[in-house]
């Protein structure tokens, strides 16, 4: 018998899945469904991002993204994305639209600083909203250029 992942696992999996290959300028490292793929080390401590964007020639580190669910977003969750948020490159949560407001409280509480981009289900897709909110500066559009091409509304 096939065992099938949990619902927010799958959400999950979808998501890293549509970024990664989306993503055309970085080189893309996954640690998706749990796997130990890539490793990034802050204050002393192994982490496993989902998602780690390294630019392509020098292969530093640009991006670390964190794709959450309803159920992935706790306090525990929040102090490992504390420490992912303090290094040298940008750090992100994709999150449901539907936690926005619950992801900004934590990470104003928490001290994550973060860019926020939110994912939200329909009955028969997935889609990501680039434009976010980033909660340590209050409310202010941004616009990623992870692919090369300007976002609508990037400076």
């Amino acid at each position: 018998m096939t065992k099938h992942p949990h619902p927010s696992q799958w959400f999950e999996d979808r998501v890293i899945g549509m970024i990664t290959a989306r993503e055309a300028t970085h080189a893309v490292y996954s640690n998706q469904g749990g796997h130990r793929n890539a490793c990034i080390t802050v204050r002393g401590r192994e982490l496993y991002p989902d998602l780690v964007l390294c630019d392509r020639e020098t292969w530093r580190i640009e991006h670390i993204m964190e794709i959450e669910t309803e159920e992935s977003i706790t306090e525990e969750k929040a102090k490992v994305w504390a420490l992912e948020s303090h290094g040298p490159w940008k750090f992100w949560l994709v999150v449901p639209r539907s936690a926005v407001a619950q992801v900004a409280n934590l990470c104003s509480r928490s001290g994550v600083r973060t860019h926020i981009v939110t994912w939200t289900a329909r009955s028969d897709s997935i889609s990501i909203d680039w434009p976010a909110l980033e909660p340590a500066r209050g409310p202010r559009r941004i616009a990623p250029r992870f692919d090369g091409v300007p976002r609508p509304g990037s400076p």
